[in-house]
């Protein structure tokens, strides 16, 4: 679990588990930031892309490049799983700083979206939420009404800005051969991991204090080694 302490692991579960779901991408990556001693920009002011960039790359030094993940097909219902090599997951590439949608009169400049954007935009009315999230992240006046086409229009400048805002996986169910395409949600993944290591260590410390009466604090200052000779010790 290098290089994050196990006391900061916990602290990262403690943070991200309350945070809000839309949020909890952006939470992820500046709780884990700060629990390795590394600063940055705050993860819910980056553009999407390039926020799950960072965790993909987080993921990989805090667990390695193989990831196990499953999907249900969308037709049988029957669990596909497929192994994933973060390695070759390459940046499509950078986001860009605008995307440029021609419209009547002009050319209409929009900043790639952020966490932010998608919280807000998702707090709101589900009818209509592209045309809110143009209206956030466009840098010009827009018309009023917002003409269907230029929203459509925009909302595919975005997407092409930061083509890894949206990472799609193509599986194949072996069942019934149905193909699809699922969206990878690096931060879901990712979280999973974090609860998994968390609720591990937390069983631990939990054995290991009612077989020794030791702190929390006292318990993760022994060695991981030691510590599971101790509960091999004590039958645990």
């Amino acid at each position: 679990m290098t290089p994050l302490a196990e006391s900061a692991l916990l602290e990262v579960w403690d943070r991200v588990g309350t945070a809000p779901q839309p949020l909890r991408p952006a939470v992820l990556l500046d709780a884990l930031r700060a629990g390795m001693g590394e600063v940055g920009d705050p993860a819910d002011s980056l553009p999407v892309g390039r926020r799950d960039r960072a965790l993909i790359e987080l993921r990989q030094r805090l667990f390695g490049s193989r990831m196990r993940c499953a999907a249900n097909c969308p037709r049988c219902a029957a669990r596909v799983e497929l192994d994933l090599d973060l390695d070759r997951m390459q940046a499509e590439a950078p986001p860009a700083e605008l995307a440029l949608v021609r419209m009547k009169g002009g050319t209409l400049r929009l900043r790639p979206p952020t966490t932010r954007d998608i919280a807000r935009v998702l707090a709101g009315p589900a009818s209509g939420r592209v045309e809110a999230l143009v209206r956030r992240c466009a840098l010009d006046p827009l018309p009023d009404p917002l003409p269907p086409a230029l929203v459509e229009a925009a909302s595919v400048a975005l997407h092409e800005a930061d083509p890894d805002a949206e990472i799609v996986l193509t599986l194949t169910c072996p069942d019934c051969g149905t193909a699809w395409d699922a969206p990878f949600d690096i931060a879901a993944c990712l979280w999973g991991d974090i609860l998994l290591a968390a609720r591990r260590l937390l069983r631990e410390v939990h054995h290991l204090a009612t077989a020794y009466g030791w702190s929390e604090a006292e318990i993760l200052a022994v060695p991981p080694r030691r510590r599971r000779e101790y509960l091999l010790i004590g039958g645990l």
